[in-house]
């Protein structure tokens, strides 16, 4: 770990046989709550307490590569049954909207249980209620140990863990740190090499769309007439 003077700021730069295992010991720092809590309530309270943000999709590093490592040390520890895609416990996000069902792109729940037993998938609604969904009515959907920074946006954790991806990619700016950042309420980890980091922070996303200088061509020519 970088020394660093604010306590709720950690950046990590792992190197070597350390990384894995400083990695798998998060995991399950930050998901071991949701196998133990009683109620879908009490999971789906959990799971807005900490998240994983990648910035990428694929790879190790990526969504794809985190929920399917997180899953695997929850099977060795014997909280998820070998074979079983749904679970207890599992957290889920939707990728797209069903006006039907009242469930949008983003929207994160639960797998759990029902009184009969059957499992089924919850959502959080106003005042604190939640609501069961068949996950045969459900659209679109992947497990959401880890998501990527953009569906995080609009969302907030008390505690983010932002993984970097191992190597440079265009989509690492400062707009994408931001965003990530900004979706930790309580504390933020940083995990990835510090001169990504610092390459990150340099880095701006340029938006060209012509306006500006359509904007310049039209006050020139409005000052051109009046002269």
């Amino acid at each position: 770990m970088l020394d660093q003077p604010y306590p709720d700021l950690q950046i990590e730069d792992q190197t070597g046989p350390t990384q894995t295992a400083w990695l798998q010991a998060q995991l399950l720092r930050f998901f071991s709550p949701l196998f133990k809590a009683r109620s879908a309530p009490a999971a789906l309270q959990e799971l807005g307490k900490r998240r994983i943000l990648c910035t990428l999709r694929e790879g190790p590093s990526g969504v794809d590569g985190i929920n399917a490592l997180t899953e695997t040390l929850f099977r060795r520890q014997g909280d998820i049954s070998a074979g079983e895609r749904c679970y207890r416990g599992m957290p889920i996000i939707i990728l797209r909207n069903d006006y039907n069902l009242g469930l949008f792109n983003g929207d994160t729940g639960i797998v759990w249980p029902d009184h009969h037993g059957m499992l089924q998938a919850w959502f959080p609604q106003a005042e604190d209620a939640i609501r069961p969904i068949s996950l045969a009515r459900l659209p679109p959907w992947q497990t959401s140990y880890a998501i990527t920074v953009h569906k995080s946006q609009g969302s907030e954790f008390g505690e983010v863990l932002l993984l970097l991806p191992p190597e440079d990619v265009p989509i690492l700016s400062r707009e994408l740190l931001y965003t990530g950042i900004t979706r930790a309420r309580d504390a933020l980890t940083v995990y990835g090499r510090k001169e990504l980091l610092v390459r990150a922070v340099e880095r701006r996303v340029v938006r060209y769309s012509g306006l500006e200088d359509k904007l310049r061509d039209q006050r020139e020519n409005n000052e051109a007439r009046r002269h």
